[in-house]
């Protein structure tokens, strides 16, 4: 897989994913677009259940920068599994899909502790895992929010 940047296609509703983001090739065509192993050192920052605003705030740019972003916030739909005259034969947009999923979903199982990584056993996409990271992480957000606002109260 090489080649240009991911050329996606704006249909009325979902957006389908068109050739493999070349932002995993080593060689891209596209001087803003990083190679996977340069990305990888460019989070420092591991999720644990301590920092994920900060955690976010590192990755949420590095993703848009890459023309990432869609596959965990949901804007980029994996395209149908299958070729339509088939109910067999894997799709090659599917394929470049998955691989191209796969690849950032490695980049982001890099950037966790052991606790975060014991959060997402067994997903298996790159939103699945943004998903159940954002989940369990904020509501950690959320109840130190009120143990100090609890805090705040008793100091009154």
């Amino acid at each position: 897989m090489g080649g240009g940047l991911a050329n996606i296609l704006m249909v009325s509703e979902p957006i389908w994913f068109s050739k493999p983001s070349p932002f995993f090739s080593m060689a891209s065509e596209s001087s803003h677009l990083l190679p996977f192993n340069t990305l990888i050192h460019m989070i420092t920052i591991k999720l644990s259940s301590s920092n994920y605003l900060l955690w976010k705030s590192q990755l949420l740019p590095l993703l848009e920068s890459q023309d990432l972003l869609g596959y965990v916030d949901g804007t980029l739909v994996p395209p149908p599994r299958c070729e339509p005259a088939t109910s067999t034969t894997l799709s090659t947009k599917y394929l470049a899909w998955k691989a191209a999923d796969q690849r950032l979903l490695c980049l982001l199982l890099s950037s966790l502790t052991e606790e975060a990584i014991a959060v997402i056993v067994g997903l298996s996409t790159a939103r699945e895992v943004w998903l159940a990271l954002e989940n369990t992480f904020s509501h950690h957000l959320k109840a130190h929010e009120l143990r100090l606002k609890d805090d705040l109260q008793l100091m009154k």
